[in-house]
């Protein structure tokens, strides 16, 4: 979000200046230094050509969580506060691996509740009671 905000204000000319974008999140910062995720790839690479577009230098800066700084204290309230919202304003559809995730979690599911319910293979589900 805060790259938007920067690409919207540098396509205005509001902005002229190089720009620091400080986060708590040291695996979302490594990533971008790697060019590489193991989740959301896709959203890496939308933020990757995000930067790209934007054609400015920019700074990513790690901070510790929980150090006292007002500013990410306050950040840490405000995101624990959204946790508690009824609805999203901004929708994150889910990416290919995680739906791959969520179907072969309800296959095993649906495999493992027939395989302990068959009449078939008592013998064979003593030895091997699950499916995974």
């Amino acid at each position: 979000m805060a790259l938007l905000w920067v690409k919207e204000k540098y396509e205005r000319n509001e902005l002229q200046q190089d720009i620091a974008i400080f986060s708590d999140s040291l695996s979302s910062l490594t990533a971008l230094k790697t060019r590489h995720a193991a989740c959301r790839p896709n959203m890496l690479d939308d933020i990757l050509r995000i930067v790209n577009e934007i054609g400015r230098n920019i700074l990513f800066i790690w901070i510790p969580s929980h150090l006292g700084l007002r500013g990410n204290e306050l950040a840490d309230r405000l995101a624990q506060a959204a946790t508690r919202n009824c609805a999203v304003s901004i929708e994150l559809n889910l990416e290919k691996l995680e739906y791959n995730i969520r179907i072969k979690k309800f296959i095993l599911e649906k495999w493992q509740k027939q395989w302990s319910t068959s009449i078939h293979g008592q013998f064979y589900r003593k030895v091997k009671p699950t499916v995974f």
